[in-house]
């Protein structure tokens, strides 16, 4: 099984208003934020022991007038980011990546750092590992990333939206429109690399609307029959004014087990037909995201990140890891102000050797959650 590094890396940007400014303004900050991603990337890439494999980025536009809560979840892109911003992170990606680019998944969403345009998280094969680049024929090669690349037994895709894969061009309906294209598309990308659907281990969507869950649900749950991946939905804008959903796949191969969460008394757990709590496949664990919200706890960032983690370790334990094994994290919380608070509750309990991580700020489908943590896990 092929090794991997994963580095997480934020880019500061001190132009908070791009998006409204004059021409010159606009190209002031075009070039500072180029600059910024410029130095993200001799940074990732100080090494030649690095090939880079999938990323996220995520992106977000400064405005100090913007104030979000639970009941008012990610905006739509046209809120947050505009071609001024996005632009300038492609153009200096391409310099980076001008042919056999990692893949990628952007979104947009608030970030920690109350200055920060971009975050990129990223997974790197050692140098003479496996990455084999997928493109099924004739799909169009205009976009700066690879749709999937292949190392070993695992296929990283990128995240996947509405789109024509020949054309380029956006696929425009309902959810259910939709995602239909998207599954679409990963079943011919899948193919194109030697897997299945069913060799898919995690699964992370991506919605512009909350109201939109239950139809994004009906669509998805007839694809996975049987051992339904590990899966995070929350609430974000996306990069293009159409798009209502985008999914990121995983898939690797090999026997697959479903663990399910056992209860707090260590009775067993009840599956759901829609995800599993956690895939373990060879010696890696892919757990669901695991949000921490109960009755007793609701507002209550400390309390429901504990509870969270305690889920997750009756996950891990039922899976025959522990803490030590995690290797990759994403922590989703509805407000930035509640990110020292999680991290207060976060801390102790993992202790030390903390596992990489992107924390951002997103919508979340569960009524009353605060914060939803989902992780990797490698022996």
């Amino acid at each position: 099984m092929a090794k991997y590094l994963l580095l997480i890396v934020e880019a500061e940007e001190a132009y908070a208003s791009a998006g409204e400014a004059e021409l010159n303004e606009v190209m002031e900050a075009h070039n500072a934020f180029a600059a910024e991603v410029a130095g993200l990337g001799a940074e990732l890439l100080g090494g030649e022991a690095l090939q880079p494999t999938p990323t996220a980025t995520y992106l977000r536009k400064t405005r100090t007038d913007d104030v979000h809560t639970v009941d008012n979840p990610a905006p739509e892109l046209s809120d947050w980011a505009t071609a001024a911003e996005l632009a300038p992170m492609t153009e200096v990606w391409r310099q980076y990546w001008p042919k056999d680019a990692p893949t990628r998944t952007t979104i947009v969403a608030e970030l920690v750092s109350p200055t920060a345009l971009v975050e990129i998280a990223l997974i790197a094969v050692a140098d003479g590992g496996e990455r084999a680049i997928i493109t099924p024929a004739g799909w169009s090669t205009a976009n700066p990333y690879s749709y999937a690349i292949k190392s070993g037994d695992t296929l990283f895709m990128s995240g996947l939206v509405s789109r024509g894969a020949k054309d380029n061009q956006p696929v425009e309906g309902d959810v259910t429109t939709q995602m239909n294209t998207i599954f679409a598309n990963a079943e011919e990308l899948l193919k194109a690399a030697g897997f299945t659907m069913a060799d898919v281990v995690a699964n992370r969507v991506y919605l512009t609307d909350n109201a939109a869950f239950q139809e994004m649900n009906k669509a998805y749950v007839p694809h996975y029959p049987k051992n339904p991946p590990a899966r995070a939905t929350v609430i974000v804008g996306l990069p293009g004014p159409t798009y209502k959903v985008e999914v990121t796949m995983t898939a690797v191969k090999g026997a697959k087990e479903m663990i399910t969460t056992p209860a707090a008394d260590g009775t067993p757990g009840k599956p759901s037909p829609t995800l599993s709590s956690a895939i373990k496949v060879g010696k890696r664990v892919y757990l669901s995201g695991i949000l921490g919200n109960n009755a007793d706890n609701k507002g209550d960032i400390g309390a429901q990140t504990k509870e969270a983690l305690t889920r997750i370790e009756r996950t891990l334990k039922a899976a025959g890891f522990e803490w030590t094994d995690l290797v990759d994290t994403v922590v989703y919380i509805t407000d930035i102000g509640n990110f020292q608070g999680m991290n207060d509750a976060y801390r102790p309990i993992l202790a030390r050797d903390f596992p990489a991580r992107a924390t951002v700020r997103t919508g979340l489908v569960g009524a009353d959650g605060l914060v939803e943590i989902m992780f990797v896990a490698s022996k």
